[in-house]
């Protein structure tokens, strides 16, 4: 079905601004998972951005222990650091809900910390921590000293936080939580986090299992204290599994994967099943006898059947600490939390956590100067939740080139362009303060503020406009079913350094057209369909204002969903298809749909559905949407985004477009006028033309909108 969220989770805006607040050092590598305290100026500096939110904004000390996260939200602050203004998070947090902005404590999912410390002699103090390799350490401090009581001048016993102590799903009372709650390899080892343990130092971070109900209760520890202390909301970091480590091979996960193949009613996990049959079921045993220690070594279908049950347990262990956290706040606060998470790229491994969730901030880890793809497609993965995205440092060196060329005065009309085109096609680009510049690197983004304030004031201010529904002429399907062992298959591979294509999308159909459609500058749409319980079915009004639905990619579709389209052509719709169009659905109902007026195949779009922009100019580089404001009053009301994907290096700035753009709306218009940033409103002329109308040509740099009414 295609869908959008339950309306009855809308919680905030509907397009929250966020700022991406680690705040880190500007020369100095980002530490994970403490998140540095804050500074009474750094609420000033995030204010002139105009959030509603925040991102990483603290509270992260939990994955070492809750002692050490309660200090970072109460403890003291010394006296020469109250005199640079310094506070700890329970006060940066208060100081930021004074401004209206709503601040999150940030759950680190899967990571498990022991960072080197020297302790005083009597154990009470520490006199240094977070080492560098080569540097002498008298201790650690960690999760495996908390559940230890190892260092009990410190910190409090772990039987005040956990009075009968926590046990493992067979009943085990654990001893050491650090290990005992972590992913383990096939040899038993310890998996360990390595993208955020910082090259040269002598930290240690361990991968923690969400399967593990040892780590998940740890995790609801973590949830009350953060919700005790009064946060707005909890943010969920690396909902994950260790797939890219070759997968997990501990009790419960090896378990979790038997259970799933005996209770799945696929036939496709037939064939599993007569693989895996002589070790009854048992992943680790079967590999053991192989010769084999991953899951990705595995025949594809087995590795397939994995990918299928990690996204069963990811979704069922978060929908769980969801769940927990909304409950705890209304019984024992009588408020509500929001809760968010990283979903990275919009993975669809995190496709139903749509479903509890009120907000997602993915951490793109591709980003890219022109993104139209990729944002267009988180915009559909959202199904009406806001979607505030973060710039990860794993980018094709995008967020370095940013770096570097804020270091020189240089580029800042790039940011603002990125975050034009998030505003544009649906979603928000959160503005970098202090955000991380990965583990390699040390340093951390911090933007001009002129220039990215300018920006988001503008997109403040014409927030109606932007925040308007889709209104494109042509949509293209994303069959969830249909793509999602493409896309885990996917991430098994590595970045397309020759094209600067990421292999994510690459490998599946619907987001490869998505790709030619933006080099031709076509305005589209990308729609979600999928088959999750809570969504109901699919709705004919979803696709009822296209005039063309592209369905690339979409072999596994269900009767309801076949129907549906069936239904959207009998309504003059039209269909354009691959030549694999529901290989794997009811062949009856594929029949129907193939034989209908409407349908066909191919991969171009009818010239009719193509919104023509006129002018003298080439507009492969310009990203195109258009929207419609609905109102209760004003009349009928459409608006014209154009984003310039153009930069002039030399120049540092991205030169004017000529556009003389044509429409087709449910409404004739009358009046028009453009909006652009820096620039006087001024009114358009339009005539009448092809049951549509034409502008007069304008020109723009950055960004236009053009209001429609």
């Amino acid at each position: 079905m295609i869908s959008s969220a339950s309306t009855s989770r809308n919680w905030g805006s509907a397009r929250e601004r966020a700022v991406f607040s680690p705040v880190w050092p500007e020369r100095s590598f980002c530490f994970h998972p403490s998140l540095p305290p804050r500074r009474n100026s750094a609420v000033e500096e995030i204010s002139q951005f105009q959030p509603t939110m925040l991102t990483w904004p603290g509270m992260g000390g939990g994955s070492i222990s809750l002692p050490y996260l309660e200090s970072e939200i109460t403890g003291d602050i010394p006296a020469r650091f109250r005199y640079y203004g310094y506070l700890n998070d329970g006060e940066f947090m208060r100081a930021c809900q004074a401004r209206g902005i709503k601040f999150f404590g940030v759950v680190f999912c899967a990571q498990g910390w022991e960072v080197p410390a020297v302790l005083s002699a009597d154990g009470r103090q520490v006199i240094d921590l977070n080492l560098p390799e080569g540097q002498t350490h008298s201790s650690w401090l960690g999760l495996r000293e908390f559940s230890q009581n190892s260092v009990p001048g410190l910190w409090g016993s772990f039987e005040s936080y956990f009075p009968d102590g926590l046990h493992d799903s067979r009943g085990h009372r654990v001893d050491d939580l650090w290990t005992e709650g972590s992913c383990i390899d096939i040899t038993g080892s310890p998996i360990r986090t390595q993208w955020v343990e910082v090259v040269g130092m002598s930290h240690q971070c361990h991968f923690m299992d969400l399967n593990n109900i040892v780590w998940r209760n740890y995790l609801r520890a973590i949830i009350r204290i953060q919700i005790d202390s009064g946060v707005d909301g909890v943010q969920f970091d690396e909902p994950m599994a260790p797939t890219q480590y070759g997968g997990c091979f501990c009790y419960d996960c090896v378990e979790g994967f038997r259970n799933f193949l005996t209770q799945s009613p696929s036939t496709r996990h037939e064939a599993v099943r007569k693989i895996l049959g002589a070790a009854r079921l048992d992943i680790k045993a079967w590999l053991l006898g192989e010769g084999l220690s991953r899951i990705d070594e595995a025949p594809a279908e087995v590795a397939d059947a994995y990918a299928e049950f990690t996204k069963d347990s990811l979704t069922r262990s978060m929908r769980e600490l969801a769940d927990y956290a909304r409950t705890y706040a209304m019984e024992h606060h009588g408020r509500r939390v929001a809760v968010s998470a990283n979903v990275y790229d919009a993975l669809p491994v995190y496709d139903e956590f749509v479903d509890f969730l009120d907000v997602l901030v993915p951490e793109h880890a591709h980003t890219r100067w022109n993104q139209g793809v990729w944002t267009r497609y988180a915009a559909a993965f959202a199904r009406g939740l806001p979607l505030c995205a973060g710039i990860n440092p794993y980018n094709e060196h995008t967020l370095a080139e940013l770096s570097d060329g804020f270091a020189r005065g240089k580029l800042s009309s790039r940011l603002s362009t990125l975050m034009f085109e998030a505003a544009a096609l649906g979603i928000n680009l959160a503005v970098p303060y202090g955000s991380w510049m990965g583990n390699q690197r040390p340093g951390a983004m911090y933007v001009p503020a002129g220039p990215t304030s300018a920006a988001q004031d503008f997109i403040v201010e014409n927030a109606e406009l932007i925040d308007a529904e889709p209104a494109n002429p042509v949509a293209v399907l994303y069959s969830v079913e249909s793509n999602y062992l493409r896309a885990a298959r996917a991430l098994r591979g590595t970045p397309e350094k020759q094209t600067g294509r990421h292999s994510l999308e690459l490998a599946q159909p619907p987001l490869v057209l998505a790709g030619d459609l933006v080099q031709s500058g076509i305005a589209f749409d990308v729609v979600f369909v999928s088959d999750t319980a809570e969504r109901g079915e699919l709705l004919l009004n979803s696709l009822a204002g296209y005039d063309v639905v592209m369905a690339h990619g979409c072999e596994r579709l269900s009767d309801q969903q076949l129907a549906i389209l069936e239904d959207y052509l009998r309504s003059g719709g039209r269909i354009i298809a691959d030549d694999a169009f529901g290989g794997e659905s009811n062949s009856a109902g594929v029949a129907r749909l193939v034989g209908a007026p409407g349908f066909s195949t191919g991969n171009r779009v009818p010239k009719d559905a193509i919104l023509d922009l006129g002018g003298s100019d080439e507009h492969e580089s310009i990203a195109v949407s258009l929207r419609r404001v609905r109102t209760d009053s004003d009349g009928d009301r459409a608006a014209l985004h154009l984003v310039n994907y153009q930069f002039d290096e030399d120049a540092d700035r991205v030169p004017r477009r000529l556009v003389r753009p044509t429409v087709r709306l449910p409404f004739l218009p009358t009046n028009a006028s453009l909006i652009r940033p820096g620039v006087p409103a001024r009114d358009l002329e339009l005539m009448p033309s092809e049951g549509g109308v034409i502008m007069e040509a304008f020109e723009f740099d950055q960004y236009a909108i053009v209001h429609l009414r």
